[in-house]
């Protein structure tokens, strides 16, 4: 019934989401708020009958009941949208680093802006477990090479380095290449100052390029 009253009103059915994909959770989402004129419908309208087809011994399904009530109220359709509003970022940065001109920059620009964005939520709960997610995704990663990555992107033009700020610096720059030196090869290069880590850093300072 529900799908019919959506075909008709909308022209479309609701679109079911997959566990592991944040995407098809935003589209879900948003097909439930586009469809709520038809659900709210389909509630008035029919509520006698479905309490009818789901009662057992006489009594309706305490589930469809609920479900019924939640349709007809604004609460409902308010935490949908706060909830879309939560998830919808993090659909972005997958398809930005899904995509083939994703760089590996991108890895930490993107979970800065999610923890930006996890940060700024209002409810204690959503923005500990969606922080703690994105703490655990990031441990996960090769920290050095995505830090470096970032650091010495050309494309930035050097002019977020500084010579004071720790993490943008070309001294934290060199000694991250000696850590994904040594995590790569096995130990640290003595002449890493003088052949990569001095040179194209000095290169970098003076020129802004490689």
């Amino acid at each position: 019934m529900l799908s019919e009253k959506q075909l008709a009103v909308y022209g479309f059915k609701l679109t079911l989401s997959c566990v592991t994909r944040w995407g098809s959770h935003v589209n879900s989402i948003q097909s439930l708020l586009d469809t709520k004129q038809a659900m709210r419908s389909l509630v008035l309208e029919s509520r006698p009958y479905l309490e009818e087809v789901t009662t057992s011994e006489k009594h309706p399904s305490q589930t469809t009941i609920a479900v019924m009530d939640a349709v007809e109220e604004s609460a409902l359709w308010r935490d949908l949208e706060a909830v879309r509003h939560h998830v919808k970022p993090f659909m972005i940065a997958t398809r930005a680093l899904e995509s083939d001109a994703a760089t590996l920059d991108l890895v930490f620009t993107m979970l800065g802006h999610l923890s930006k964005h996890c940060s700024e939520i209002k409810g204690d709960k959503v923005r500990a477990v969606l922080t703690a997610s994105l703490e655990d995704r990031w441990q996960s990663y090769d920290q050095p090479l995505c830090l470096l990555a970032y650091t010495l992107n050309p494309a930035r033009h050097t002019k977020h380095l500084s010579a004071t700020c720790g993490f943008v610096s070309i001294t934290n720059a060199a000694c991250l290449l000696e850590e994904l030196h040594e995590q790569l090869l096995g130990s640290q290069p003595s002449d890493l100052g003088d052949q990569f880590g001095g040179l194209r850093l000095r290169r970098l300072e003076t020129f802004h390029s490689w």
